[in-house]
């Protein structure tokens, strides 16, 4: 269920670390940082992020954000050359996470966040957000029906979504501007505003793709997802800023939603995340006698689900949980895999909980058994039950697998080698599993704890904040979002926790 929109432009320039001292364009920072800050307030349980790119797709946690491919000089060293690491899917509430990088052209890869979704990363960082985040981009050639279906299709998601659209207006409008002075440019702008401004989007849909193209007007793909988001609904719309100080249309809107579909008793129906339609689908949770599988384990069963346990050996009669049943298969043996996912019908949902961890050595101490130990319990695995879900799901033409991997797969300090790089494997492993199975119903996606609140971390580190690390049952809800079968266009994700 959508709650809110907001509406802002994605010029770089809005991130100070590209202007140095510099004052440049504070207004219109100032009123992004107020329409974010709104959006924010209206307690959403997830925040999609849309914005325009070469393709449509997802993107994951393992993306970045080149700064320097907006200011050459921080790598030709007038400047340290600054990546903005993204935090897609699952905010911090710190500030960005800048990290020395090379800056190494224009073209960061194929993991680059597009400018649009790095900026917006960065804006809902600035607010504290810490919610889900789903990025989604969305091909500048995109159909208008296509953009608006998108755009449908993250409104109607359990639980309470806001709508994050980063989208810039045409750019001819002067004799500076990008693309020149084009006449036309100053009309198209206007029927933008007007439909935001009214609360009237249908008629964003109605949005030349060619004559935006023209324009220069980037923002025409997003415009028409919001459109698709609201569509039928009424709101309310504040503008906060319309102005072309570089000769591009920039608008800034803040929109709330007045009326949403009414349940069975003429009241709005709000359902929470936890509240997914699980019913009748079957979830297979490997690792789920573990502190971190036992509580994924209960939320699925708690939303309905038919759960099955599995690990390496039986759990004891004490530790077993209702409502779960438990098989036992060594994860590392590629046949037992085999059978256990030949004994059942293609489950719903593959849920990944397997790992373990090796504290951090100098390299000069390196231990190859303990690093080949690593890599068998934490990619390996992840492997053969990725390979296997996906020899009955595909067929079926459905299904979700989530996996757990880790923060300390995205940094080179304070984590041991062995442990992060097995982790740096499950990263890839979902990034590249996610485009192997794209559009055919079975999506691959990944939660990425950085400490966890259980018996054993507490031990370990007795003196430690324990009330500030997430809880297991919070931590499962992300399990239960991305397993739902109302989170079809999340694939490939990485949500940090």
């Amino acid at each position: 269920m959508i709650v809110a929109a907001a509406v802002c432009p994605s010029p770089p320039l809005l991130i100070p670390e590209l202007t140095g001292a510099q004052q440049v364009a504070t207004e219109l920072r100032r009123a992004c940082h107020a329409s974010v800050a709104e959006l924010t307030a209206a307690a959403p349980e997830v925040i999609a992020l849309v914005g325009a790119a070469e393709r449509s797709r997802t993107w994951n946690g393992a993306a970045t954000f080149d700064l320097a491919r907006y200011a050459p000089g921080m790598s030709s060293g007038a400047a340290p050359g600054m990546s903005l690491r993204a935090a897609p899917l699952l905010g911090s509430g710190a500030a960005p996470r800048l990290s020395a990088g090379a800056g190494q052209g224009p073209d960061p890869g194929p993991a680059g966040l597009p400018p649009a979704l790095g900026v917006g990363n960065w804006l809902l960082d600035q607010a504290g957000c810490q919610v889900i985040r789903v990025l989604q981009s969305v091909a500048q050639d995109e159909a208008p029906a296509r953009c608006a279906d998108i755009g449908a299709r993250l409104a109607a998601s359990r639980g309470r979504v806001a709508l994050l659209v980063m989208a810039d207006g045409s750019a001819r409008r002067g004799l500076k501007a990008p693309g020149y002075l084009d006449g036309r440019s100053t009309g198209f702008d206007a029927e933008v505003e007007r439909a935001v401004r009214t609360g009237r989007l249908e008629a964003l849909l109605s949005a030349d793709p060619a004559l935006a193209r023209e324009l220069m007007a980037t923002g025409r793909p997003a415009w028409q997802v919001l459109a698709g988001a609201l569509r039928g609904r009424k709101v309310s719309s504040e503008v906060r800023y319309r102005d072309d100080p570089f000769g591009v249309a920039y608008l800034v809107a803040s929109l709330r939603v007045l009326r949403e579909p009414c349940g069975a008793e003429g009241e709005p129906r709000e359902p929470g995340m936890a509240e997914q339609s699980y019913g009748g689908r079957s979830v297979l949770i490997f690792g789920a006698a573990g502190a971190l599988g036992a509580g994924v384990a209960a939320a699925f069963a708690a939303a309905g689900a038919s759960v099955t346990g599995v690990h390496k050996t039986q759990p004891a009669a004490e530790r077993r949980l209702e409502r779960v049943s438990y098989k036992s298969a060594d994860v590392l043996v590629d046949e037992a895999v085999g059978e256990l996912f030949d004994s059942a019908p293609a489950p719903w949902a593959v849920i990944n909980t397997v790992g373990s961890f090796v504290p951090r050595r100098p390299f000069a101490e390196l231990d190859p058994a303990e690093l080949i130990g690593q890599l068998e319990v934490n990619l390996v695995t992840a492997a053969l039950i990725t390979k296997h879900a996906l020899r009955v799901m595909q067929p079926a033409g459905e299904g979700r697998i989530v996996h757990t991997a880790s923060r300390a797969g995205v940094v080179t300090k304070g984590a041991g080698f062995a442990y992060s790089v097995s982790k740096l494997g499950v990263l890839h492993l979902v990034s590249m599993a996610a485009d192997d199975v794209r559009g055919t119903g079975v999506t691959v996606n990944c939660v990425v704890p950085s400490i966890i609140d259980t018996p054993v971390n507490r031990a370990a580190m007795p003196s430690a904040n324990h009330d500030s690390w997430p809880k297991v049952p919070d931590i499962a809800r992300t399990y239960l979002f991305l397993a739902a079968p109302e989170s079809g266009l999340v694939n490939g994700a990485a949500i940090p926790v």
